[in-house]
């Protein structure tokens, strides 16, 4: 019974570990850039969105400014977002902290195409890619 028990106990973590190594070289940064490539459209990577990122943060574009440049995609990653999300849950933070979240929200009413990792996200490897299309302006009603 304790060597079933201890064989239970080695395989379990074996396994995540090796399920977590074969995804880290299928980054979901890459498959956003070959979407991207493949449609020609100009783009803004955030900072984790890509191997160079162009911004910091999405959260800080003007998007009118930024559709009026030409520029069609932002990309946006999780490991962007979520922080200003689980930050702006909790009380007394900072001003910029809501206001970054609030900035997520509105961008993410336009459409987009989200690329989840196969297996999941460890140590800025494979974040949750949002791709946002902001080429036509949202209506009063969005």
């Amino acid at each position: 019974m304790a060597h079933a028990l201890a064989l239970i106990v080695l395989v379990i973590p074996l396994q995540s570990a090796v399920r977590l190594a074969y995804h880290l070289d299928r980054d979901t940064r890459a498959q956003a850039s070959v979407y991207v490539n493949t449609r020609s459209q100009p783009a803004i990577f955030e900072r984790f969105a890509a191997a160079r990122g162009d911004i910091l943060t999405a959260s800080a574009l003007d998007l009118d400014r930024v559709r009026q440049g030409g520029v069609r995609l932002i990309v946006t990653s999780s490991f962007d977002y979520d922080p200003y999300f689980a930050g702006a849950s909790l009380p007394r933070q900072r001003p910029g902290v809501y206001a970054g979240a609030e900035a997520y929200k509105q961008l993410f009413k336009y459409p987009y195409v989200e690329i989840k990792p196969a297996y999941m996200s460890f140590a800025f490897s494979n974040p949750t890619i949002r791709i946002v299309d902001i080429q036509r302006p949202l209506r009063a009603t969005d």
